[in-house]
């Protein structure tokens, strides 16, 4: 299977993660779900670029701060506000990944539906200038929230993912403790 350039609509699995208990939400190790975060970032508006504090949808699976908590009335808006942070665990244990990944200069879609059971899957080899639009599907329809345009890629495995990514991604980790 060869690189092509594809455009990919991509609905998030999972509704939204509920906290532990209290404020805190440790690292899910259970099936993905989706968080409402407030982090720094860059965006447009008036046609001028800004950068500063934003609040948005998307998948962090590591450990999160509460922040503020909603009463709402349906599944499409949240309940919960949360505020991302990163701690390196070591004690060997699997801990689901963040894909896609949107902290710092570039995003990262690493590895979701990339493979199956047979192998790999054309996701794997999106070519340069491919779109990747991720989204939920809620009341009937698709809410897109991360929209990706390819520009490169690191081939990489289960094996060597930390050694080859190091440099790119773990500086773009939101730190902090609990």
């Amino acid at each position: 299977m060869g690189e092509r350039r594809c455009f990919v609509q991509f609905i998030h699995p999972g509704g939204e993660h509920q906290p532990d208990d209290g404020a805190l939400r440790s690292w899910n190790r259970g099936a993905h779900r989706r968080k409402f975060m407030k982090s720094r970032g860059r965006y447009f508006a008036d046609g001028k670029r800004h950068e500063g504090e934003i609040v948005f949808w998307g998948e962090w699976e590591p450990e999160s701060r509460v922040l503020a908590r909603y009463h709402s009335p349906n599944s499409a808006e949240p309940s919960f506000l949360y505020e991302p942070f990163f701690v390196r665990h070591v004690d060997g244990l699997w801990r689901q990944n963040t894909d896609p990944f949107v902290f710092g200069e570039r995003f990262y879609y690493t590895g979701c539906l990339q493979h199956t059971s047979r192998g790999p899957t054309q996701l794997r080899f999106l070519a340069p200038g491919s779109l990747v639009v991720f989204g939920s599907y809620l009341r009937g329809r698709f809410v897109v929230d991360t929209v990706f345009v390819v520009d490169d890629f690191v081939d990489h495995s289960l094996g060597d993912w930390e050694q080859k990514l190091k440099r790119r991604v773990f500086g773009d980790l939101p730190r902090g403790d609990p």
